[in-house]
């Protein structure tokens, strides 16, 4: 049987993606390795733009720039991370052949073996693709992360696989079993996100029953905040966490508040379950390494692409998609952030995908 070209690139292409998503698994620099694989393969294979490829080649050297003038020794590697995964994803190619070929199949190949997975580690003790839950009180209880980093990112590849299929599925007769089984399957991860964008989905025809449903969630979690099924001990840990990194900018120098500085951050904070040596707060994140300036960038873009554009242009977005963009893009990041993960380079291919298909479909009926 003779492999076609193409055939070959998405088999190859799919399997990068999952060997890239397996951070626990794996050492680091496989995974940069294998995102810096997948940039190189597209690059060659597909045909991107000039403009693409000045953005790659300028993110290079901004990269450079930055080590050159921070100093290796107190350089932030996440910053390295980081500018790999947006390398990878600015060579990708946002239409309809890559992202069936490959984006779709790849979110459905790390949602299942993820589950799978996990049940191996919540079962047998193999591998790392569960987080227990003993720290907590509850050593026979497990946080489904898969091949993930976090039950978080892995709730969110859950998340991911309903979209696809809300969005994309053409069979009725299995649709909404998908759906519910997508969903139940995604909160194994007993995300706080994850079940927060699952009644919103749920939720999504009537918003009042949505906040309705917070509040009892809020208030249910309010009363049992000292049980261990409620516990809120790491949101404070987060609050005092963006205190002090928050006061560490505040006394930086006037260029870091405005561009902001790739150091290491000085403050660590410790909490019984876990040493917190990094930055959470999603806009926190964006403010210290990216100053003023690159916070209201962030802000602009998906302010002015999620809400305004639809609403100028009188794009009809499914509702599915544009409730849980933005909460995953605005709010989330109040409190936690993706950056650093494949998972968020997935959810942004699929919104940006859907609505330029939308936009496309609407201008050219």
């Amino acid at each position: 049987m003779i492999i076609r070209k193409e055939n070959l690139f998405n088999i190859t292409s799919i399997f990068l993606i999952f060997i890239a998503s397996m951070v626990t698994a794996l050492p680091g620099g496989v995974t940069k390795f294998t995102l810096l694989s997948l940039t190189l393969l597209n690059i060659s294979y597909i045909k991107i733009s000039k403009t693409k490829v000045i953005s790659i080649l300028a993110l290079i050297s901004f990269l450079l720039i930055r080590i050159l003038f921070t100093g290796v020794a107190h350089f932030e590697q996440s910053m390295i991370v980081l500018c790999i995964l947006f390398i990878w994803f600015l060579s990708l190619p946002i239409n309809a052949s890559y992202f069936n070929s490959i984006i779709k199949p790849a979110i459905f190949l790390l949602f299942l073996l993820g589950f799978i997975a996990s049940i191996f580690t919540a079962f047998f003790g193999i591998g790392n693709f569960a987080s227990s839950m003993l720290p907590k009180g509850l050593p026979y209880v497990f946080a489904f992360k898969g091949t993930t980093s976090t039950p978080q990112t892995y709730g969110t590849i859950g998340i991911l696989s309903y979209l696809c299929i809300t969005l994309f599925s053409t069979n009725s007769n299995t649709k909404k079993l998908k759906q519910r089984f997508t969903l139940v399957l995604a909160n194994f991860a007993l995300n706080r996100v994850t079940l927060i964008e699952t009644i919103l989905l749920i939720c999504r025809k009537h918003m009042i029953l949505f906040f309705m449903m917070l509040i009892v969630v809020g208030i249910v979690a309010s009363l049992f905040s000292d049980n261990v099924l409620f516990t809120i001990s790491t949101l404070q840990s987060r609050i005092d966490l963006t205190r002090g990194i928050w006061e560490q900018y505040l006394n930086s120098q006037s260029s870091n508040i405005l561009f902001g500085n790739f150091k290491q951050p000085d403050v660590f904070y410790s909490t019984s379950y876990m040493d917190i040596n990094y930055i959470e707060n999603g806009y926190m994140f964006l403010l210290y390494y990216f100053g003023i300036l690159g916070t209201a960038c962030y802000l602009a873009f998906f302010t002015l692409f999620l809400i305004v554009l639809p609403i100028a242009k009188k794009i009809q977005v499914n509702k599915a998609i544009f409730y849980v963009a933005i909460i995953y893009f605005l709010f989330v990041p109040l409190l936690t952030h993706e950056f650093l993960s494949i998972s968020y380079y997935l959810m942004l291919y699929l919104v940006l995908y859907v609505y330029k298909s939308q936009y496309q479909d609407q201008i050219n009926p």
